[in-house]
């Protein structure tokens, strides 16, 4: 059975850090469309994070703020075409 990534000790000491319920309500909204899409666990996701930040390649040192990027492309374009679809 799949661990839900609400349960990760990651995401449970980000949330214990952030001081806003409305930020906390929209990450549990729109975290796990991000998780779904990159196909990583939170943990996998720290885990490559840290690798990444030792490496003096440039490209994979980035990997996760580009991927943060094109993901927003994509949920940009989904809600566009969904907008269209209700037209």
């Amino acid at each position: 059975m799949k661990m839900s990534w609400q349960n990760d000790k990651h995401v449970k000491n980000w949330f214990e850090n952030l001081k806003s319920e409305r930020t906390v309500s929209n990450y549990k909204e729109r975290f796990p469309r991000f998780l779904k899409w990159c196909k990583k666990t939170p943990s996998q996701i720290i885990k490559f994070r840290l690798e990444h930040l030792t490496t003096q390649d440039l490209e994979k040192r980035r990997y996760w703020e580009q991927q943060l990027i094109k993901f927003t492309r994509h949920a940009q374009t989904s809600l566009k075409l969904d907008s269209n679809k209700k037209r």
